[in-house]
Parts: structure tokens; C-alpha cells; sequence
């Protein structure tokens, strides 16, 4: 018996497959995975599968293509484009030939892409969808500029709009002052060209490209989606899966379309689904090979484990645990002596505001009386400032910026960034690698980054560890996995 899948195009984002009843059933299955959720009525983790094929209206995500083909041949059987699926014709010489014509330049002064960001670019040249994974430091806002210079020619006659989506609002302006940086000697104009959303801007324009972050295009009326030519997504890992898939289901007309970030381990929304709303994935480089080239700056790891002489009587809670931690005095001054020591720019990271932060910031005023210039930087400091207090720190030779991860681990670009503190325990791969991105790209006066990563053992028996030292063996073997050199120091407190 002869099985036949054909396979047509409803729009840019869902294919309709027409097949036996039998194949539609396989499919099914086939294109699910396996997510784990949490119950708040049981209390409980629980595990549900989510079907990428939707049996019902046979709509399988463009993406997903190159697997049913995958799935078709493995199963022997016949499949055939009802439209036209070819790639670009582009050859690796035009791609050159192009970037040429940009005239890029960083801080006034011309700059030829890095092999992997031309690679990048021309493997989206070619398929038009694909998701990237790129790794911190490895300069994917110029990757974003060469990919908007290119859609902007080709949608000149159409008028279809470039959307270019990511997590935070101080990243919506530092992407945009890298264009403003990039354009310096083209003539191409940012501020006539591109559209910035986020709170308190006006979400019409008549320009064509837009920087948002995806909460405030969150419930973006269906029309205007429909408007827009090119989606690109940067961090692609920190979308949630609703709004991620509700954006990119709305832009009907996107042919074109990418996803950034630099890993896809420990990500919100599975690597599957992501392939299915970009493409399929596609690696440029990795950290160890930047470094390895001199492309991203040299980097070492401090490890200071902090024995508390003070430790409870007995095991905490891991909340309680936190508590202690950062109400800590000693540690708390340990921690802003260390920054204070440091030579250069530092950045010191912490989870809570008010708990944490904001004693950091006090004490280090205490301690520098103005020797220092402290920069505090939270939630609600407007993306206007922290856009100013980048550039800012980018021109100092001195300076301590303390920070919060959910603002500044993640896209915030400080090349002139020497030393790097985790004042709060973490141990998600994605916020460690994040965090560590943020001092790692090249600067004139940078020989070596290092980080000081703040760990604490609290000994109650010889047999039970507590909570967050359980994090730092998490993040050693993300340390281990990278290769990066890591020493261990411990001090008693």
C-alpha cells in the first residue's frame, strides 16, 4: 500500500498536511514532548504532553519540516511540496559582498564581522528561518543590525514591517545604541528608521522596524502582526511559551524569522517548539572557541567558599537559609570589601532589592566615601537611566555597579567590565552563563575577566550539606562543562 503525505503551505507559520487518517495519528504523536508543570490545587508537579501536531486542523509549524521529512523517509513513505520550499541562493561571496556595503563601524572606527557572526548570517541568508544558538559575548546585536540592513532592502517595495523582540527595556535602548554605534559612517539613519516600544511609548509608528520587548507587544492587535515581514527574537530562551507562540502565531506573513540565545539547557519553552515558530537550529560557535581566539576576553573563576563559624544549630530552610545569608553582616562587608579591592570596573550581582541590594549599595558608600562611584541599579530605575549609567561606565576606569540579576545578567553590554561578583546563590545554567557574558567581551585595556563567585557552607553535621552549597557544585560543573578554569579559596568568617 502506497502512503502518501502532501504537504501545502497555509501561511508562514503553519503548513496543512494532507495524509491517511493512520499517518495523522502517527504524526500526533510523533510531534509531542513531554513538559512538567505545577499543580497549585494538588500541590504538586505534574507532567502533561504537548502536541505540536494539530491533528484536528492538520497544521504542523513550518519549522517542523525538515523532521516530517525526517519522519516520512524513516517510515518509507512518499512526500511531496504542494509549494514552492526553496532556499536562497545566496553564495557566501554574496554575503560578503554584502556586509561590505554596510560600512560597519564601533566607536567611529570601521569593523569587519567575526567569521561565526558572517556564518550566522549566512545561514539565515539562505534558509530564512533558523534558530541560533550563539553564545554570550559573541556579538549577536550586530548579527540583529546585518540581518535588519538586509530584510529592509528586500521589503522596500512591500512596506512589511522588521519586529525584532527582546526581554527587557534597557535592552530595547542598548540595541538601539548599538545601531546608532554601527551606523556611524553609512548614513543610515536609527532614529527615522527604527521604533522603540515599551512602557510609556506609543505602540502605533509608520516606521518599519521595531525594538520591543514581548510583554509590551503582549496582546499587539492581530492587524498589525499581520504587517510584519521579519521577526527577531533575541534570548529566546527567557519568552514564556504562551506569549512567545502568540506573537510569532500572529505574524502570519513573517517568511522571514530567527531566534537568538545562548543555550537552550534549562529553557522555559522546549527546543522542539522553538524550531517550530524559527527554524531549525543552527550552532555558529561556542565560548571556549571565542576565547580560544582571542574574540572574547580571557577569564578565570574565583571560587570563595565562606565558612560560617556562626552557622545554626540546625538545618534551615532553604528560605530561611537565604535569609541568613544575606542578613549577614560579616558576609555582607566581606563582599563589598572584595569589590572595593578590586582594580577597574566591577559588577557585583544580587537577587533582592530591598533585602539585599540596597545594604550593598549602603555599605559600599560607607566604605569608598566617593573614592568610588556606586551605581544601583534595580527594577524600577527607568531603562532611560540604565542605558546612561552603561555608557557611563563604559567611559570609567573605577567604578561598581551593583545590580540585580533580572535587570543586568541578562544582553547588558559593558566591554570596559574587569570583575564580576555573585553576591546571591544561583544555580540555573542559563543565569550563571548569562551572568558571565557580562564580562566577557574585549576591551583595549583588558587582559583577563574574572568572576568571585561567593559560596557559603554551613556546618551542621558531617553528613548534611546545606542548600545553597548545593548550588555552587551546580554551578561547577557548568564551570567544568564550559571550560573554564576555576580555583577554590575558603575563608572562614
Amino acid at each position: 500500500m502506497v502512503h502518501n503525505v502532501n504537504i501545502h503551505k497555509e501561511n508562514e507559520i503553519f503548513s496543512y498536511i494532507e495524509t491517511s487518517e493512520d499517518i495523522l495519528n502517527e504524526l500526533y504523536d510523533f510531534f509531542s514532548y513531554e513538559k512538567q508543570y505545577f499543580n497549585k490545587y494538588r500541590k504538586q508537579y505534574r507532567n502533561t504532553k504537548v502536541r505540536l501536531f494539530k491533528k484536528r486542523t492538520h497544521q504542523l509549524y513550518i519549522g517542523l519540516l525538515p523532521y516530517l521529512e525526517f519522519f516520512c523517509k524513516e517510515k518509507g513513505y512518499n512526500f511531496s511540496y504542494m509549494f514552492s520550499n526553496t532556499r536562497n541562493t545566496f553564495s557566501l561571496k554574496d554575503t560578503i559582498g554584502f556586509v561590505k556595503t554596510l560600512k560597519l563601524t564601533s566607536k567611529g572606527k570601521r569593523i569587519i564581522p567575526y567569521d561565526h557572526q558572517l556564518m550566522a548570517l549566512h545561514n539565515f541568508l539562505i534558509k530564512k528561518r533558523t534558530l541560533l544558538i550563539s553564545p554570550t559575548g559573541s556579538g549577536k546585536s550586530l548579527i540583529c543590525y546585518m540581518i535588519v540592513r538586509f530584510l529592509e532592502n528586500i521589503f522596500h517595495k512591500s512596506g512589511k514591517k522588521i519586529l525584532i523582540i527582546v526581554p527587557t527595556t534597557n535592552l530595547v535602548n542598548q540595541l538601539y545604541s548599538d545601531f546608532i554605534d554601527y551606523s556611524s559612517e553609512n548614513n543610515w539613519n536609527v532614529e527615522n528608521k527604527c521604533h522603540r516600544i515599551y512602557s510609556g511609548h506609543e505602540k502605533d509608528t509608520t516606521k518599519r522596524i521595531i525594538i520591543s520587548t514581548w510583554q509590551s507587544l503582549n496582546n499587539m492587535h492581530r492587524g498589525v502582526m499581520q504587517t510584519v515581514g521579519g521577526v527577531i527574537v533575541d534570548e529566546t530562551h527567557g519568552a514564556t511559551s504562551r506569549v512567545l507562540t502568540e506573537l510569532l502565531e500572529a505574524s502570519t506573513n513573517a517568511g522571514y524569522r530567527i531566534g537568538m540565545t545562548g543555550t537552550l539547557d534549562g529553557t522555559e519553552i522546549h527546543k522542539l517548539h522553538l524550531e517550530g515558530l524559527f527554524g531549525t537550529l543552527y550552532q555558529n560557535t561556542t565560548t571556549k572557541e571565542l576565547i580560544d581566539k582571542k574574540e572574547l576576553s580571557r577569564f578565570k573563576i574565583n571560587c570563595v567558599l565562606l565558612n560560617h563559624s556562626n552557622s545554626p544549630i540546625e538545618k534551615l530552610s532553604y528560605h530561611d537559609e537565604l535569609k541568613f545569608l544575606i542578613d549577614n553582616d560579616v558576609r555582607n562587608n566581606f563582599i563589598c570589601n572584595l569589590a572595593m579591592n578590586q582594580k577597574n570596573n566591577t559588577l557585583i550581582l544580587y537577587q533582592f532589592v530591598k533585602k539585599h541590594g540596597l545594604k550593598l549599595k549602603e555599605i559600599l558608600e560607607n566604605i569608598s566615601k566617593g573614592s568610588k562611584n556606586i551605581y544601583f541599579i534595580y527594577g524600577e530605575v527607568e531603562a532611560d537611566v540604565r542605558e546612561q549609567i552603561r555608557q557611563i561606565a563604559e567611559k570609567e576606569d573605577n567604578a561598581i555597579i551593583v545590580a540585580s540579576y533580572q535587570t543586568w545578567s541578562v544582553g547588558s553590554n559593558i566591554k570596559n567590565l574587569h570583575n564580576i561578583i555573585f553576591a546571591s546563590p544561583s544555580k540555573g545554567r542559563i543565569r550563571v552563563l548569562q551572568s558571565i557574558g557580562r564580562g566577557l567581551r574585549l576591551n583595549d585595556n583588558k587582559d583577563i575577566a574574572k568572576l568571585f563567585d561567593i559560596a557559603d557552607r554551613l556546618t551542621y553535621n558531617e553528613s548534611d550539606v546545606n542548600h545553597t552549597f548545593n548550588h555552587l557544585l551546580r554551578r561547577l560543573e557548568i564551570y567544568k562543562s564550559e571550560q573554564f578554569p576555576v580555583k577554590l579559596y575558603e575563608v572562614t568568617i
